[in-house]
């Protein structure tokens, strides 16, 4: 709850981490959006499943079953209401169960796990599948009552295919596109033939390509460039089959050419090819399909006008074609014809190309799910740009810090974020308003260490120079003034290194392990040897520390030397010196020289040494010890035999993890702040779960939080 934040005690997070939460989420505190409490933990920051790609937008879905959009609006195909473009995603209505995206050139189609269809967005050709040519949809409408098992959008018509494998085309048809023998554009949507055994289906800018679940493909629309791959430059209005093979696998068309994958892994291309968008090694249109090399570990394509984008089955991304806008993410704006790799991951998952032109662009999730943007567009980053190589969109998180109704944290690019209650401003937006999910707070990128006091926060920068803002009545901040502030404002010129805010008062470490405080004082807690309130950082003695834990009136530290120290209030035995007698100075805990860290929850203590033991002191009316009782600990008590890697300290409860990864949690559980699914209090370590990836955790009052590794 009051954890310490500090540089030289951060975890070290590789790889993608996410944040989860769970408990009490009364004012927003587990940033999910809502105010509805959670019984177990889930992801607040999930990954990306899969990503469409439009002229000019971005649709994708989340592992929890949200979709989001981002980039050009016109036309209401970001699902949002209106009509304002956006730079960075935002999320599309409130339901969580989408299964799949398309996207065309203004609108949207999607499947929700009911197999019911979704659209929005331009439908000046009754794309949307309707029954009109009205404005459009500018949030996702339902599209009649039928269940679905895939949709795709060309660049003005769409084509589905029903959970019974009929095959069904609806919108512009000027080339024939619809397959319905014709070149009217077509409002109520219509069946393909009487086949019941259609697999999947994909749209160029007016063309069709579909599979049968016997490996045959067939093509009809638009073939001036040759892209239906039947020999000739001759438009089709109904389907064609293509070739003889029955081994096609998955297909992918774009405004002149068409690139496919067979099921034994060969790759295969045709079309228009004046950019080298084939892959053959020429500039020469093909009318019929011709292999892109000799490799047969290719995996999926996604093409977009003159741009060809593939996955092989290592899980590399290969690009070819136009680079006039970096569009092939290699660093260059040189056209390819042949196959080149981007980069060196092999952690790509799902790909997909948007654009037309020098305003191309590719998208693509990894392995972890995280999502990455090149080319020239509205690429989700906050600009609209070009971006030579693939960059990442958004960050992990570093690290977290929770306390009695806020919570704060720092993402790997330095950015700070907060959200939950904010009525004293200690969330640092500039207002009192609560936020029930993350919001940046002030654009710096250099943020280290943050700490959530319970009504202030305090926070490091890389340079080491100190932050605050929120209560500071009667001094936290540490500025010589009792002024409060909604933003974050320096706290002297001093370099800190670890920092820790608890309840009206602060603990800060100085680069030279120096001990100082300030802020409120009624039981000692400052540790100065009085109960006089200080506006401005007093030194604690003369020793050095490595770890410091500031809880609502006691306070803990460990020494260079190994001792642990408590000193402030005390009737519960949360000093550990084996009284209940209050502290303004530190007193020792026991006479052990192999304290690691130490943590205060409301009432009890919490410390781990380098052995890795769990420690336990202090209030226990709730089990928050773990030591199987509810009798109060004036001294340490070991909490099982186990090995911990960190440990946080709430209201009543206790949150750990231990050195295999696993997350156990103990104490207090009326709002399902263990973890656990129940809401029945623990007095032993309950496993919450079965993940090993867990890195650390932070406890609030009756909520938690916890970094974990994707």
């Amino acid at each position: 709850m009051w954890a310490v934040a500090a540089a030289l005690a951060l975890v070290a997070l590789t790889g993608c981490q996410s944040p989860w939460g769970w408990g009490k989420n009364l004012v927003g505190q587990l940033g999910d959006g809502t105010n509805i409490n959670k019984l177990a933990p889930f992801d607040l920051d999930p990954g990306w499943v899969s990503v469409a790609a439009g002229e000019q937008h971005t649709v994708g879905i989340r592992t929890d079953g949200t979709m989001w959009g981002w980039g050009y609006n016109a036309y209401g195909q970001l699902g949002q209401g209106d009509f304002v473009n956006r730079l960075t995603p935002v999320r599309i209505g409130t339901a969580t169960n989408w299964k799949s995206v398309s996207t065309g050139f203004g609108h949207v189609v999607a499947l929700r796990t009911d197999g019911t269809l979704w659209a929005w967005g331009f439908n000046a050709w009754g794309q949307l599948g309707d029954g009109t040519t009205s404005s459009g949809h500018t949030v996702p409408a339902q599209i009649g009552s039928a269940t679905w098992s895939s949709v795709a959008a060309g660049m003005g018509h769409t084509i589905g295919i029903r959970t019974d494998g009929t095959l069904w085309t609806w919108g512009y048809n000027f080339y024939g596109q619809i397959g319905n023998g014709n070149t009217t554009n077509q409002l109520p949507m219509f069946q393909i033939g009487t086949a019941t055994n259609w697999k999947t289906a994909a749209g160029g800018y007016a063309h069709t390509l579909a599979i049968r679940t016997d490996g045959t493909m067939w093509t009809w629309g638009r073939n001036l460039e040759g892209q239906l791959g039947d020999g000739t430059t001759t438009n089709r209005s109904t389907p064609a089959q293509l070739g003889s093979a029955t081994n096609w696998a998955m297909a992918d068309g774009a405004f002149g050419h068409s690139v496919a994958v067979r099921t034994d892994g060969t790759l295969w291309a045709w079309g228009l090819n004046d950019d080298g968008e084939l892959g053959d090694g020429t500039n020469a249109n093909r009318t019929a399909p011709v292999q892109v090399g000799s490799d047969t570990n290719w995996r999926n394509v996604a093409v977009s006008d003159d741009l060809t984008l593939a996955t092989r089955t290592n899980s590399t991304l290969w690009a070819w074609g136009d680079n006039a806008g970096s569009q092939l993410g290699d660093g260059t704006t040189t056209d390819r014809n042949a196959p080149g790799q981007v980069g060196t991951s092999a952690l790509w998952s799902s790909i997909a190309a948007g654009g037309y032109g020098s305003a191309s662009f590719g998208v693509g999730t990894q392995i972890g799910g995280s999502v990455w943007v090149w080319g020239s567009s509205y690429l989700g980053n906050g600009i609209v740009g070009t971006q030579s190589t693939p960059i990442r969109l958004g960050s992990d998180w570093n690290t977290i810090s929770a306390t009695g109704v806020h919570t704060l944290a720092i993402r790997s690019d330095g950015t700070l974020w907060a959200w939950g209650g904010n009525t004293d401003g200690q969330l640092g937006d500039g207002s009192t308003t609560n936020r029930h999910q993350p919001v940046q707070i002030g654009s710096a990128t250099t943020w280290k260490a943050v700490a959530a006091g319970s009504a202030h926060s305090i926070a490091l920068r890389t340079d080491g120079t100190l932050w605050a803002w929120g209560n500071n009545a009667v001094g936290a901040f540490g500025n010589g003034t009792t002024t409060s502030s909604t933003v974050p404002i320096q706290v002297g010129s001093s370099t800190w290194k670890a920092i820790s805010a608890g309840g009206a008062y602060t603990l800060a470490i100085r680069g030279d392990d120096t001990l100082w405080s300030w802020g409120n004082n009624n039981l000692g807690q400052l540790g100065d040897g009085s109960t006089t309130n200080r506006t401005s950082p007093v030194q604690v003695g003369t020793a050095t520390w490595t770890s410091i834990s500031a809880s609502q009136t006691h306070s803990l530290g460990v020494r260079t030397d190994g001792t642990a120290w408590g000193w402030g209030y005390n009737g519960l035995g949360q000093v550990g010196d084996g009284t209940t007698t209050n502290r303004s100075a530190p007193t020792q805990v026991g006479s052990a020289t192999t304290w690691r860290s130490v943590e205060g929850g409301n009432g009890h203590s919490l410390a781990i040494r380098t052995d890795g033991t769990l420690w336990g002191w202090g209030w226990n009316g709730f089990g928050q010890l773990g030591d199987g009782t509810f009798t109060n600990r004036p001294s340490p008590v070991p909490i099982g035999s186990a090995t911990w890697k960190s440990v946080a300290g709430g209201e009543r409860h206790t949150v750990a993890i231990r050195t295999d990864g696993t997350l156990w949690a103990w104490g207090w559980n009326s709002s399902g702040q263990l973890g656990d699914g129940t809401v029945v209090d623990k007095i032993t370590p309950t496993q919450i779960g079965t993940a090993t990836s867990w890195l650390t955790a932070t406890a609030g009052f009756e909520f938690s939080l916890a970094l974990r590794s994707r």
